[in-house]
């Protein structure tokens, strides 16, 4: 132990002793390990964090897996009631599910993100209010007996002002009037982990808030999520056990209930508790932490070249501490202290960085719709620290090992004599060149990876969605579904276009229930007059299709064009004549190079009734940008008809300048009914680009990262090597060689291992990024124009890199350059 404290104290007399070494080693190690630190902090929140909570037991998410391809399904009332009222391994089973909610009324309603839960969700969870109380399970045993509400802490703040005096209020939502009962502890998301709610109601009062008349009945009707919390001691194979034997008894106790209500329980960890997404989020994680391992693999290469070249100028003192009798292990310890040393200060000021980094990409998230708010909690923690730790040891180790040993094999004599290295002692430096060549290859795949990242937003902004956008007003609407039901409601829909069609300013509008990019969709399953395709059992086989209400003039309003036949008519939607329109792909799926116009479908029995189609328009996107064409069917809005649906009006200007004016004709249908989130439509499908941006921006910090590290590393060498030649140099011009020799000299050993790592970079990158091509839009993963961007682009920063040491070689003074040793 003695002398490991007398080593680190030699090691740190002998660090400060070389203040710029110190410097650029550890500002070098603190940007490897704050990126890896900072990405770690988000891959442990996504996947590996455990749900915050105070439950006596472990809490696990319930999902019900497809007999046939295992998917995961969620969650009908009817059936979450079957499990709950069953499982004896569970202390809890809870039912939640986030949905919008329009709060406040009048110009005041705002959409706000709820949660509907049942009555036991804050005990299940060890909730204790911050202010009054949570919900009891008495709250939650009667369809709409108990409008009550318990708030999130920064909505009480926000909206309430922290007033305590808030408990007791009442809260329109959704029209009605709630009671406010209790604000939840600061910092509390419950079990929706990524979004802040704003408000929490018991389930039994989703009539109200989601406007249905079957949801909490109708046991095909999925809506749900569920979570349960195991009995302290119960495992998770213990509880599918007991699931599995519920399932049973229910399929035995009642034949019409299938293999469908099968439940399974998964360990409820990070924000993807979806068992069908982790692969892709294992998949996307995994290629993230492997960017940054290379940035933080050159930032290594980069110390290590600084500790051979270090440990050239120690020659004297090796050579003098070996003929003093140390041994080579004792000299290997001493100077892999020394790089350990390096590692722990560059960990700690990579760790500082790591948490600025979190903080500043916390700024960074995008607002959502509705003034949704994103809440991921990272940063630092526990996990955090520790795998700092973890990686500034294990980089201490990569950086330093190498160097101290062929450190300690100095030849004894020419270092006691401190003689120089000669220049074919430097050519023959392998590992120095070797790492100066791995340095460029790995940035070159990094910088190629952001470049086709980059090129691929570039391709996304420029993909025709299939309509237009710019200028056009986007208007959430959700209707009471008590005072509006279906003729009521069609009849509030008809007078509302017609009062905004006839606003100066405005040159077309519609009503739409999913516009496209607006991350909502609706299927259904369908049949083609005259199918003759049957299932295995002999029945007629039915298709599956996206489907879209719509009203008259949506596609005049968006700009999609009709290829053939026509729009929907005034008349034929108020004498509910059965037509549809659909769209080119469903067209070409299932009547390839036929006339489309008068077939027929049905949406209800292989028999009929059936629709007529009427009109085919151009295909549009509608979940993603990148989408491959998708057959959309269009229905008319009263055959249809939706409570929640977006008004779209097309303007001759700005379109929130028409914001005021549209709300005005609203609030003259409706007094007490006010549009929930009003926007630009542009804005509204911008977030189809979240993806693309993010990926963009992301992998353009680490291919900068790399480049900066490499351009470092590249400038160190030839510096180093310009040092060394230094008397060499001395001799050639001494013997009439010209500055444009020496110019010659030191590039040509510079964009020799500059091109020997291109070479290696772009064979590695036509490989590694392959694995990029599902999230590219439209570029292909081995673009060649990107790789050749790229590699002119490292090649003409390598060239910079090289030249001030090419100019100081230029420039050295032949008499001085042979007294240099």
């Amino acid at each position: 132990m003695h002398n490991l404290l007398a080593d680190a104290k030699f090691a740190v007399r002998i660090l400060l002793k070389s203040p710029g070494f110190l410097a650029v080693s550890v500002l070098t190690l603190a940007l490897g390990i704050g990126i890896n630190a900072a990405i770690f902090s988000l891959v442990n929140v996504i996947l590996f964090r455990p749900l915050e909570h105070d439950a006596r037991g472990e809490v696990v998410a319930l999902y019900r897996p497809h007999p046939e391809d295992g998917r995961s399904r969620r969650w009908s009332y009817p059936v979450f009631e079957d499990y709950r009222d069953r499982v004896t391994t569970f202390s809890h089973v809870v039912a939640h599910s986030m949905t919008n909610m329009n709060v406040g009324r009048g110009d005041a309603a705002k959409m706000r993100a709820g949660v509907l839960v049942s009555g036991d969700y804050f005990e299940a969870l060890g909730v204790r209010p911050a202010v009054g109380r949570v919900f009891s399970r008495d709250d939650d045993r009667v369809p709409r007996g108990h409008p009550v509400v318990v708030l999130a802490h920064a909505y009480w703040l926000d909206a309430f002002d922290g007033d305590p005096g808030a408990v007791g209020r009442i809260l329109a939502i959704g029209g009605e009037d709630f009671t406010i009962v209790g604000v939840a502890p600061r910092g509390f998301t419950g079990a929706q982990a990524i979004i802040q709610p704003d408000l929490w109601i018991p389930m039994m009062m989703e009539p109200i808030i989601q406007r249905t008349s079957d949801g909490l009945e109708h046991r095909g009707s999925i809506w749900m999520d569920a979570f349960g919390v195991l009995d302290p001691g119960v495992t998770i194979e213990q509880a599918n056990a007991e699931l599995a034997v519920v399932a049973a008894n229910l399929r035995e106790a009642d034949p019409a209930i299938n293999e469908h209500e099968l439940a399974r329980a998964y360990a409820m960890r990070g924000i993807v508790t979806d068992p069908d997404e982790r692969p892709m989020v294992y998949t996307m994680t995994a290629l993230v932490m492997t960017m940054v391992g290379l940035i933080l693999l050159i930032a290594c290469a980069n110390i290590a070249n600084l500790l051979l070249a270090r440990s050239t100028t120690r020659r004297r003192e090796i050579g003098i501490r070996l003929a003093l009798g140390s041994s080579r292990g004792r000299l290997v310890r001493q100077l892999m202290i020394e790089s350990m040393l390096l590692a722990v200060i560059g960990g700690a000021l990579g760790l500082l960085i790591g948490v600025w980094a979190t903080n500043a990409s916390k700024l960074a998230l995008p607002q959502l719709p509705m003034d949704i708010q994103i809440a991921l909690s990272f940063g630092l923690d526990r996990n955090m620290v520790l795998f700092a730790l973890g990686i500034s040891a294990l980089t201490g180790v990569i950086f330093g090992l190498i160097p101290a040993i062929q450190a300690s094999r100095a030849d004894l004599i020419p270092a006691l004599k401190d003689e120089g290295a000669s220049s074919t002692q430097f050519r023959r430096s392998y590992l120095r060149n070797g790492l100066v060549v791995g340095q460029v290859a790995i940035s070159l795949v990094l910088l190629i990876a952001s470049g086709l990242f980059v090129r691929s937003l570039i391709e996304a902004e420029a993909i025709d969605p299939g309509f237009e956008h710019e200028g056009t007003l986007a208007l959430m609407l959700d209707l009471d579904r008590h005072r509006y039901g279906p003729e009521t409601g069609a009849a509030f829909c008809a007078d509302l276009l017609a009062r905004v069609r006839a606003l100066p300013g405005v040159e077309s509008a519609s009503l739409e229930r999913c516009p496209p990019l607006s991350f909502n969709n609706m299927q259904s399953s369908f049949y083609l007059e005259g199918d003759v395709e049957t299932n295995e059992d002999g029945t007629p086989a039915y298709h599956m299709v996206r489907v879209s209400v719509i009203s008259t003039d949506a596609f005049s309003t968006l700009g999609i064009p009709v290829l053939m036949g026509r729009d929907f008519t005034d008349q034929e939607i108020a004498e509910d004549t059965p037509t549809v329109i659909i769209n080119q792909a469903f067209a070409d799926q299932n009547w390839p190079n036929e006339n489309p116009l008068g077939r027929r479908i049905s949406f209800e029995e292989a028999d009929g009734p059936f629709l007529e189609v009427v009109g085919v328009v151009k295909t549009v996107k509608y979940d993603t940008i990148g989408e491959a064409p998708t057959p959309t069917v269009y229905r008319p809005l009263p055959h249809m008809f939706s409570n929640s649906i977006m008004l779209l009006a097309r303007t001759s200007g700005e379109p929130m300048h028409m914001a005021p004016a549209v709300r005005q004709v609203i609030r003259d249908i409706d007094p007490n009914f006010s549009p929930s989130d009003t926007r630009p439509y542009t804005e509204v499908i911008g977030f189809a680009l979240l993806p693309a941006k993010f990926g963009a921006a992301l992998f353009s910090l680490f291919g900068v990262l790399a480049l900066l590290l490499a351009t470092v590393g590249l400038y160190g060498v030839m510096s180093y090597m310009v040092t060394q030649r230094t008397h060499e140099i001395g001799i050639r011009m001494a013997i009439g060689a010209g500055k444009r020799d020496v110019l010659r000299l030191i590039l040509r050993q510079g964009f020799t291992l500059t091109l020997i790592g291109l070479a290696i970079g772009l064979a590695g990158a036509f490989g590694a990024t392959r694995v990029l091509a599902t999230l590219l839009y439209d570029v292909s993963p081995t673009d060649p124009l990107t790789f050749a961007a790229i590699s002119l682009l490292l090649l003409i920063v390598a060239l910079a890199a090289m030249i001030i040491p090419a100019r100081r070689a230029m420039n050295v003074d032949p008499l001085v350059a042979l007294r240099y040793e």
